[in-house]
């Protein structure tokens, strides 16, 4: 495990933010499927936000999982052949999950196995709308679990989210680099970002069916400074959109990164 420091800003995960041709009917595939939750999200256009299924997070959580860009009416490319490669649930009977989500309109890309030292069960799909996601059967961590990236050297971009976000530094599963991380509003509720090496070459995340990663921050233009000073590419500057001052800059690998202030409380 890596000695303590102190990263470059102080962030909370927030959401993912996605695309999707038609909004509106991924987020409602996820409230059937996943039974996620529709809250007041940071969106544009009346896309939609949803946090996850009450049973799986703490109850002063009240920030979305994915919020969904406004509808373009095309489809977004694939998270396949970009870093951000998937995402994944723990869940029990994964045997069981599986077979609903193929039925419920799921591609499987991989049948369920075990892996690593914990002889962990896995599979991997992708839901209707492009996303690869991956079912694992982790009992210390129930509900949505993990961001994955792959990326060329996994031990140097872990190194690099590491100084300059923070999480804890962990090996997953005796298998995987990663980071784990609390998520805002969501007390004693963490997430992992795990890193697989691979040679292949990989797209940009903007315009994919995930197109970034969110973090809350308290000062959206200190840590956009401060993280473009560390040598993270600015690509757009702080700004305010509905009540939320947020900003982007870009990690290795194309991965977008998006700085958000918490929202601000309507008066009254």
């Amino acid at each position: 495990m890596m000695r303590a420091m102190t990263p470059t800003v102080e962030a909370r995960f927030s959401h993912l933010h996605m695309r999707a041709a038609d909004p509106g009917a991924a987020a409602s595939w996820y409230r059937e499927h996943f039974g996620c939750v529709p809250v007041a999200g940071p969106t544009a256009g009346g896309a939609p936000a949803l946090r996850p299924p009450p049973a799986d997070c703490a109850e002063d959580s009240t920030g979305p999982l994915f919020v969904w860009d406004a509808a373009t009416g095309k489809a977004p490319a694939r998270s396949i052949g970009s870093t951000l490669d998937h995402y994944g649930w723990s869940v029990t009977d994964l045997d069981g999950w599986h077979r609903r989500l193929c039925a419920a309109g799921c591609t499987s890309l991989q049948e369920p196995m075990e892996i690593g030292d914990r002889r962990l069960r896995i599979s991997f799909l992708e839901d209707p709308f492009g996303c690869k996601l991956e079912l694992l059967a982790d009992a210390d961590l129930l509900g949505w679990h993990h961001v994955h990236l792959l990326v060329p050297e996994a031990g140097e971009h872990r190194d690099w989210w590491h100084r300059r976000f923070g999480g804890e530094a962990r090996q997953f599963n005796g298998l995987l680099p990663g980071l784990r991380f609390a998520v805002a509003g969501a007390t004693g509720r963490a997430w992992w970002l795990l890193f697989r090496e691979t040679d292949d070459a990989l797209a940009p995340t903007a315009g994919r069916v995930v197109d970034r990663i969110v973090f809350r921050v308290g000062d959206v233009d200190q840590a956009a400074r401060r993280l473009e000073r560390s040598g993270a590419p600015l690509i757009e500057a702080p700004g305010e959109l509905d009540g939320v001052r947020g900003a982007r800059i870009e990690a290795p690998g194309g991965v977008q990164v998006e700085l958000q202030s918490a929202p601000r409380k309507a008066d009254g």
